[in-house]
Order: C-alpha cells, then sequence, then structure tokens
C-alpha cells in the first residue's frame, strides 16, 4: 500500500520530526469518512504524499490560488456543514496565523475539530526559492509562536509535540476533546522546504497560469 511505501521512505525515529513522517501518521490516523483540509505551501504539498481522498465531499483546499489562511475557515464550515463527520486541518504555521483568531470561534460554536500544525517556525516555501534564486535566505523565519497555548487560552485544547512517538498520543486527545483542539508539531526545517514533488507542483501551477 501506498501509506507503507511512503512510511518506510521516511525517518520515523528523526528529531526534529520529518514533515513527511507527520503526514503520514496523519493520514493514518484520521477514520476514510474524515473531512480534510489543508493549508500553506510545502505543507499541502506533503499532505498530497500521504493523503487520499476515500469519499465524495471529504477534501478542502485551495492550492492552485495560494490563498493561504483559507484552512481553519474550511474546517469550521465543513464542521458546521456535517457536524457528524471528524473533521481536521493539516497545515503550515504560518499559514494558520493568517486567521488564528477563528479558533475562537470554533471554541464558542463547540465545533470538535482537530487542527495539525506542521511547523517549522519559517515561511518554508519562500525558503528553498531564496535559496535557489539568490543564494542566501533573508526575512523567512518567524517567531516560535506557540498556537497550542493561544487555543488552551482560548477555552480548546493545545499540545506541542516535538518527538515522533508523541504524535499518535496527541492526536488521540485532540480527536477526542469536545472542542477545537491543536497538535503542533515540530518538524525538521531543511527536510520540509523540498517535499518531493516539489518541481512538478511548480511546473503545474506555471501551466495553469500561462
Amino acid at each position: 500500500e501506498l501509506q507503507e511505501q511512503l512510511a518506510a521512505s521516511f525517518p520515523a525515529t528523526a528529531v526534529p520530526i520529518h514533515p513527511g513522517h507527520l503526514a503520514v501518521q496523519v493520514a493514518r490516523f484520521f477514520a476514510p469518512d474524515a473531512i480534510v483540509c489543508l493549508d500553506g505551501g510545502n505543507t499541502g504539498i506533503w499532505a498530497h504524499l500521504a493523503h487520499r481522498i476515500r469519499r465524495p465531499r471529504s477534501f478542502l483546499w485551495t492550492g492552485h490560488f495560494g490563498h493561504l489562511g483559507t484552512g481553519l475557515p474550511y474546517a469550521i464550515a465543513a464542521k458546521l456543514a456535517c457536524p457528524e463527520r471528524p473533521v481536521y486541518l493539516f497545515t503550515g504555521d504560518s499559514a494558520l496565523g493568517f486567521n488564528l483568531q477563528e479558533l475562537e470561534t470554533a471554541v464558542r460554536e463547540r465545533l470538535d475539530l482537530t487542527v495539525v500544525v506542521n511547523c517549522d517556525w519559517a515561511w518554508g516555501m519562500e525558503r528553498l526559492g531564496q535559496q535557489l534564486e539568490m543564494g542566501q535566505v533573508i526575512g523567512v523565519d518567524t517567531a516560535p509562536i506557540r498556537y497550542d497555548e493561544i487555543v488552551r487560552a482560548m477555552g480548546g485544547h493545545g499540545e506541542l509535540v516535538e518527538r515522533p512517538e508523541q504524535i499518535a498520543a496527541a492526536l488521540e486527545r485532540a480527536a477526542t476533546f469536545p472542542g477545537p483542539a491543536v497538535v503542533q508539531v515540530v518538524v525538521d526545517r531543511e527536510a520540509n522546504a523540498s517535499p518531493p514533488g516539489l518541481a512538478e507542483f511548480a511546473q503545474m501551477y506555471a501551466a495553469v497560469d500561462g
């Protein structure tokens, strides 16, 4: 199976956590009827490697348009539309920051959705682009914002995950919390900058724009 092949391709015990390993673990955890929402640059590409659309009306992403920040509003809307189905968002940390306040909306409306943050403390897609175009990196690193602490302050559930063996239990606690939960997973910054398929994604993007 594809997930098993992918799982063997990424280091399962590396610290910081390999983003490919995180994507596989998230895809494995949630039930086939879950609605998955994606947000971010490289995070979306990592997610595509591991996630498969197994049922209709189960996948929300604005990949082509590059509308960062749509993931959390999409997840909230999906949960309101389909309250009986699990809903989770797999997002980059910078992308989540665009509409972070909507976590309060999810708390207020008692929406039990899970937000998994692929956290490299940076604008990951821009990091590689700058390295390739300029040979240096300028202004892509972000402050180490603790989204898990922010959601707890709002009344939700939050955890910071820094080791691969912590992922499964953190997802379980988040999925069973009666409200919004954020699992912020610190991943390898350098690995996150170069997901497999990035060049092909860029070519597809350019072809559609042209």
